[in-house]
């Protein structure tokens, strides 16, 4: 009598679709509790800014100024924060990375998309469409917390005016690259200290040394780091070119894309 050896159990049909890795990530993403804190405080430092912002950098008039004069002083007084919540942003896309390292989820993350990329894809997707969402609701907290001063400074348009919403668009597509360059250094370290560090180097120290060099090669470099054209983003006026607006994007979008094409290659090379 012949017995039946048992069959293996198919992985292949157990594999998670793209969809199925986003709502992973999605959850993943949701459920730590730095993002619940990290976005809590980019509402937050978005509010406080531009009142400072407004309050004091820009004085009472009786006079309403020109629409467009009004476009830009309010569209640049709701972003100007991103100068200070790209850090935020920066320490939560590395956080996503590293925590699952620390904890050993990425073996159980792997395990489900054994390609690896699929689920890279995924988290980069989340981070950045989460991150971007969250600057849009933060200018127009930001919006709420200056409405009672833009009266007394001739300031009548709102977030809702194309001028304006464009250049909140502008600001908080900048956030999100950002943070997707911040998942690129996290998955390229695979430590938390290394990934903050690096990221908050990049961000705020190096552009400080850089403009400390009286060299031209200095001013060159300073000029196309991710935080100065970042400040290009937020300064641009209403009178801009698109080709410019393309142009400057274009040099931002470098980054996050280096620091994604590096970290998929360590990600596809090195064991989890």
């Amino acid at each position: 009598m012949t017995t039946l050896a048992p069959s293996r159990p198919s992985f292949a049909a157990s594999r998670l679709s793209f969809a199925g890795l986003l709502r992973s990530e999605w959850i993943k993403f949701r459920s730590l509790r730095s993002t619940f804190w990290s976005l809590v405080m980019i509402v937050g430092f978005a509010a406080l800014i531009s009142f400072l912002i407004v309050s004091e950098a820009m004085p009472a008039s009786d006079v309403a100024l020109p629409l467009a004069m009004q476009q830009d002083a309010l569209a640049q007084g709701i972003t100007q924060s991103v100068t200070f919540s790209q850090l935020i942003a920066g320490v939560l896309g590395v956080l996503i990375v590293t925590g699952e390292y620390s904890t050993g989820m990425i073996r159980s993350t792997m395990a489900a998309a054994p390609r690896r990329l699929g689920a890279y894809a995924a988290k980069i997707l989340v981070v950045a469409v989460s991150i971007f969402v969250v600057g849009v609701i933060a200018s127009l907290v930001s919006y709420l917390a200056v409405l009672p001063l833009l009266a007394d400074r001739g300031i009548h348009v709102t977030p809702l005016d194309a001028v304006v919403m464009l250049g909140v668009l502008r600001a908080s597509a900048y956030l999100a690259l950002v943070s997707v360059f911040a998942v690129g250094v996290g998955m390229l370290l695979r430590s938390t200290a290394g990934g903050l560090a690096t990221v908050s180097g990049l961000l705020l120290v190096l552009p400080i040394v850089l403009m400390m060099i009286p060299a031209e090669w200095a001013v060159n470099v300073e000029a196309n780091m991710l935080t100065s054209l970042g400040a290009d983003v937020l300064g641009l006026s209403s009178t801009v070119e698109a080709g410019e607006v393309l142009e400057l994007f274009a040099k931002i979008a470098a980054w996050p894309a280096a620091a994604v094409a590096l970290g998929g290659v360590v990600l596809a090379r090195r064991d989890v």
